[in-house]
Parts: C-alpha cells; sequence; structure tokens
C-alpha cells in the first residue's frame, strides 16, 4: 500500500501527497477542483459522471452544481480515501467493478461520462491501466447489450402478443417455508443424480429449461421449470413439457404448448408489463437478468422462507459437452456434424466462448452477500469457479442445513404450491392488444415501450441536449404498425 502523506494546504483545508508527487493542490485544492469541474468537455446530458480516484472527493461539489441531476459515481484505487465517500451517490473499487454494468445497464454506461483525476494516475498507474481497461471493457459489453437488444426488439414484443392472447391455463404460486432446489445443466449435474433421486420428496424442484430432459430421463419429476429466454432455439428445451412452465411474455413458445399450465412472470418493465396488465394476466414479479439461473434463484428466494439450493451451476467452460445429456441444442447442432466439421471441433470452440460465463459468474460474487445467508451451491468439483461469498456444500451439509432450518421453524413444513388464475377469453385478451396497439399508434408510446423497440434511437435521443424523441417515436411506430397488420390481416404472429 503506497503511503499518502496529509497535511494542510495554504488555504487551511486538507490537501495529500505521495512520493513527492500532490493528489491536490498545496494552495487552494477546492479552487483546482472547481477548475477540472468546469473545464470538462461535455456535449451531452449524462444520466452518470464517473470519476476514477478523485482522492479527498473536492470535485464532487463542483460537479453537482454543473450537473445537478446527474449522478456522481467513483471509482477508488485506494481505500485510504473512504472518509471521502460521502460525497459521491455511489462509489466502487477497482478490482470490483461488474456491478456497475449490472447497477446501472447499457442504457445507464453509455450515456455516462467518464473522467479521470490525473494525479491519481501518476501515482497509481497499475490500477489506473486496469481500471481504464475494465472500463473499455463494461462499455463495449453495454454496446452489445444493446445491439442484441435492437436485435431482438421486434421479436420480443411479437413473443409477448402471443404470449397474452394464446396462454391457456395460467397459475401463480403461494409461498411456502420449505427448501428449493434449482437444478442447471452443467455437467456436474451428472454428479448430483442419485442424490436428487434419493431426497426428491424432500424440496420443491425448479429446473431450467436446459436441464429439464435430463431429470425426466432419470425419472426425477420437477415441480417447475423456468425458461426467460426469447431465441427461436429456446423453445426447444420445453417443448412438449409435461411440467408447469414459469416464462416471461418474451419467452419463446411453440403454439402448442400454450395449452400448458403456465405461471406468467414479469419484469414490470417494457410493453410486456403493460400488455400482460392490459390483458388482466396474473403475474409473478421477476427480476431481469443475463442468465436464467439469476432470475430463477431470486424467484425461487420470494417462494420460500427456507433455503434454496442449486446444482448443475458450473459457470465454468468444459472439455467436452458445456451441458449435461440430452441437451435439445446439442441435437440438432450434431446434424450438421461430419468428417470435416466433426462434434470435436465444434465442442472446442464452445470451450473458448466463456464470455457470457463470466459475466454470468460475476453477477452471483456481486450479489453474493445478499445471498449467502440462504443460498448454498452443490458442487463437489474442485475446478468449478468459486461464486464469491456463496457457499459451496455437498450432499451431506446439505442435509444438515435442511435438518438445520427444519428444527428452527416452529410451523408445519409447507411446499409452494401451485393455484390456477383467472384469465380473459381469448377474443377478450385479442381486442385489448389491438385497442393498446392502436391508441400507442394514434397518440403517443410510452417511453418504456420505445426502451424496447428503438433502444438506440432512444440512446441518442437521451445523450442529446435537445432531448428530441420524434426518431424513437418513429420508429416505434413503424414497428408496432407493422405488427398491428400481422395480427389483424395475416394473422402472421398467431
Amino acid at each position: 500500500m503506497k503511503e499518502i502523506s496529509f497535511f494542510p494546504a495554504k488555504t487551511g483545508i486538507q490537501t495529500c501527497s505521495c512520493d513527492n508527487v500532490s493528489l491536490h493542490s498545496k494552495y487552494d485544492p477546492k479552487k483546482e477542483a472547481c477548475t477540472f469541474a468546469d473545464n470538462l468537455v461535455v456535449d451531452f446530458l449524462p444520466t452518470l459522471i464517473i470519476v476514477t480516484e478523485p482522492v479527498l472527493s473536492y470535485c464532487a461539489e463542483f460537479l453537482r452544481k454543473r450537473f445537478p441531476q446527474t449522478k456522481l459515481v467513483a471509482i477508488r484505487y485506494s481505500k485510504q480515501f473512504d472518509f471521502c465517500n460521502h460525497l459521491w451517490d455511489e462509489v466502487y473499487y477497482q478490482n470490483n467493478l461488474s456491478p456497475l454494468l449490472q447497477n446501472h445497464g447499457e442504457e445507464g454506461i453509455l450515456t455516462a461520462f467518464f473522467t479521470a483525476w490525473k494525479p491519481s494516475a501518476i501515482i497509481f498507474p497499475q490500477e489506473h491501466a486496469q481500471v481504464w481497461s475494465t472500463i473499455k471493457t463494461i462499455v463495449n459489453s453495454a454496446r452489445s447489450i444493446l445491439m442484441t437488444r435492437a436485435f431482438f426488439a421486434q421479436r420480443w414484443i411479437k413473443n409477448t402478443i402471443k404470449f397474452c392472447i394464446r396462454v391457456k391455463n395460467t397459475y401463480t404460486i403461494q409461498k411456502g417455508n420449505s427448501p428449493i432446489l434449482i437444478v442447471a445443466s452443467g455437467p456436474s449435474l451428472q454428479d448430483s443424480i442419485k442424490e436428487i433421486q434419493k431426497h426428491r420428496c424432500d424440496f420443491f424442484l425448479i429446473a431450467l429449461s436446459s436441464a429439464l430432459r435430463p431429470l425426466l430421463q432419470n425419472d426425477i419429476t420437477p415441480d417447475l421449470c423456468i425458461s426467460t429466454d426469447g431465441g427461436y432455439w429456446a423453445k426447444e428445451h420445453i417443448a412438449s413439457s409435461p411440467i408447469p412452465l414459469a416464462l416471461s411474455g418474451e419467452s419463446a413458445l411453440y403454439g402448442k404448448d400454450f395449452s400448458q399450465g403456465i405461471v406468467p412472470l414479469s419484469y414490470g418493465d417494457g410493453p410486456e408489463a403493460l400488455l400482460l396488465e392490459k390483458c388482466q394476466i396474473t403475474t409473478l414479479p421477476a427480476v431481469r437478468n443475463g442468465t436464467v439461473s439469476g432470475t430463477a434463484l431470486e424467484l425461487a428466494l420470494t417462494l420460500t422462507t427456507g433455503p434454496v439450493f442449486a446444482c448443475g451451476l458450473d459457470l465454468s467452460s468444459n472439455k467436452g459437452f458445456q451441458h449435461i445429456q440430452p441437451n435439445a441444442l446439442e441435437l440438432q447442432s450434431s446434424q450438421n456434424d461430419f468428417r470435416l466439421s466433426t462434434k470435436e471441433s465444434r465442442q472446442y470452440k464452445a470451450q473458448l466462448s466463456t464470455g457470457s460465463l463470466e459475466i454470468y459468474k460475476n453477477w452471483f460474487k456481486s450479489k453474493s452477500a445478499i445471498f449467502a445467508s440462504r443460498f448454498f451451491r452443490i458442487n463437489t468439483t474442485p475446478q468449478i469457479a468459486s461464486l464469491g461469498t456463496i457457499r459451496d456444500i455437498d450432499w451431506k451439509e446439505y442435509e444438515h442445513i435442511t435438518s438445520f432450518f427444519a428444527q428452527n421453524k416452529k410451523a408445519k413444513l409447507q411446499f409452494p404450491t401451485l393455484h390456477p388464475t383467472p384469465l380473459l377469453t381469448h377474443n377478450q385478451r385479442y381486442h385489448k392488444i389491438i385497442e393498446t396497439l392502436s391508441l400507442w399508434i394514434q397518440k403517443e408510446i410510452p417511453q418504456e415501450v420505445l426502451e424496447a423497440l428503438a433502444p438506440t434511437e432512444m440512446l441518442l435521443a437521451k445523450r442529446s441536449k435537445q432531448q428530441d424523441y420524434t426518431a424513437p417515436q418513429e420508429k416505434g411506430k413503424d414497428i408496432l404498425t407493422k405488427l398491428l397488420s400481422d395480427i389483424q390481416v395475416h394473422g402472421n404472429i398467431l
């Protein structure tokens, strides 16, 4: 740790230096900070101003005066300046920046202004280089997510419209106090199959969609299967599922499967939430997440006061198959294997594609302090990466933990239970959708709908000082007009 020297400046307020390099002015640190804030060239309206190692944080006062509606964020290289953290809305540290994207989303990152307190770069060159490299990665990730949203925007709203009109049997879940086991499809799941069979009557079992087939093949029947993926191939995992499905409106589903029992999930934002509400479909609140395992965990924690466990949650690349078999997508991919493009070469490429796994793993790590008291990963494979303070346990520890929770509960063990919910008729929901889309086209599309339909245009509008939303409104109305025509004239969506 570098030794920082604190001493009074000529004006009497505190200043500091390190290795004979001043981190603030020796004469008037506040005037220096005011000049810093005034000289920033910011040609848009930032939602965040992010300053790397602002030391004693005198600049925060002047940044707040110049940008009163903007959140101020500091990224620390050293904890020796933590006593100034109260001057910032948020503070992050150089070795843990992943929550920045998770907390503010891609729009927040792409409407942020990043700047450095220059003296810190001289004193902390390695930390400075690492942080700005990470910032570049975060910004690139945010751009990638925004591009993905823009590409899939029409598919997701089509999925939602289809869901609202075609769903036939809906359920909600009454909370309980029993253990819940979430089953993911990592290869390590194979090690737990026999134990799941042995303890099956002890917990409410939620299967991630890619784990459904392996469980059924081993005569393990989940209580619920969850899928949040709106992509075309995702519906292969849950095709003809005999298990009740927890689905967001955006989730992909074959038309024939809408007759299954469905627990509708709502993220509470965007066109999905508005259309589900318009159609009076009862939903369970869910948290939007890059990985279905994160959504499943946060849902499970609301469905019980007891402990929540997960197995098959590897979040690591693996030699050979990346998922336990059978896997619906592997069955599809294997049909294209041949002598010059083999299964082995395809699997090797999959081993190298670990970017998403790293993001998902970092999400669990960033939330581990919140989850650790009630969430445990069942894992007996040493090479699987840690999830921060979330404990890895074996099945003997599982028995001990469930026994401990049971002893501390006076109430009888109650499993979460599914109950049917009322639905408007198919025709009533159809007309609700038509009315809502027509109203948006004729008048004004709500901003949260524009965020989904025209994310790039909305970002540009937010960044402009004029805050002109004409372009996103026009694009949104073009998309909705085509959707309305598809529904009324061609019936393509339905």
